[in-house]
């Protein structure tokens, strides 16, 4: 217990019981203990708090109206302490996450529930942006943690989370180039060659651009008819017809009709780490919410 709250326990329980033995007795101190702190707080504030005698001690009046004071500094420790013990139980506090445009609803609620079934007490702030966005907002303590690319930009701690797979979404009647009967061939592998030249659905946001790198280490330029940084948006356009594909294997799980995913012949991957700004100063949630998860 800090010093100075001691000593203001001493002052009002020696006013509450009359006397230094029965004040010391209460508190568990030795009578000398007890009349050597209330000197204290009367040699710090340059006061008399108390007159001894005989039959006890009375306030003064400096401690008449000081005794409220010391009484509310004391109730305020104690629902101080309190939460503290709240937040190490994790029965309550409030957890800010970023998480990046590319991983999956699914993703989130698995990630989050496993957290959530640990410590039901707790309530989330979730945040969706690019990675540039939800590393900046760590960065600045806006975020308490975030759900982005791994490895994550420097003066940021990160650690691996899980690896999704690029895939084409295509039309279900699109041939896979490997065919050559104009029928998808479900169980094989799409060509990311023949996305060449052709109207393409690109998904990309500022300071995310997996796919755009993809398509740039193949070679492959094709027709982009729109962009979008949300993976919904970009199957919904590529399922009325502006163009094919390639999204996160977890955004791909559930699309509208007339589509399928396919897996490339290029193998691709977007890695997503849990970052936060110092793991040591962290908040007690944000440590518990790593060592779960982890």
């Amino acid at each position: 217990m800090d010093t100075s709250i001691q000593k203001y326990q001493a002052f009002v329980t020696t006013v509450e019981t009359g006397s230094f033995s029965l004040a010391a007795k209460a508190l568990s101190y030795s009578q000398s203990g007890i009349s050597r702190m209330i000197a204290d707080l009367e040699s710090e504030w340059k006061v008399h708090l108390l007159e001894r005698g005989r039959s006890g001690v009375r306030l003064t009046s400096d401690g008449m109206k000081l005794l409220p004071y010391a009484r509310s500094l004391i109730l305020e420790y104690e629902k101080m302490r309190h939460a503290i013990d709240g937040l190490a139980g994790l029965e309550g506090g409030l957890l800010r996450i970023g998480i990046h445009s590319a991983l999956s609803a699914e993703r989130i609620s698995e990630i989050i529930g496993r957290f959530a079934a640990e410590c039901p007490g707790i309530d989330y702030e979730i945040r969706h942006g690019s990675y540039t966005q939800i590393e900046d907002m760590v960065r600045t303590g806006r975020l308490d943690l975030g759900l982005s690319r791994f490895p994550a930009q420097s003066g940021l701690e990160g650690r691996f989370l899980l690896q999704e797979s690029l895939v084409a979404v295509i039309s279900a009647g699109v041939g896979t180039g490997r065919s050559g009967d104009g029928t998808a061939a479900v169980d094989g592998a799409y060509s990311i060659a023949d996305l060449n030249g052709e109207p393409f659905v690109l998904f990309e946001s500022e300071g995310q651009d997996d796919v755009a790198a993809l398509l740039r280490r193949c070679s492959v330029a094709p027709d982009i008819r729109a962009v979008s940084d949300d993976p919904k948006v970009v199957a919904a356009l590529a399922a009325d017809g502006i163009g094919n594909a390639i999204l996160p294997e977890g955004s791909a799980a559930d699309l509208p009709d007339g589509l399928i995913a396919l897996p490339l012949d290029v193998p691709a991957y977007i890695s997503t780490g849990l970052i936060v700004r110092s793991r040591k100063s962290a908040s007690i949630a944000v440590r518990r919410f790593l060592e779960i998860i982890e």
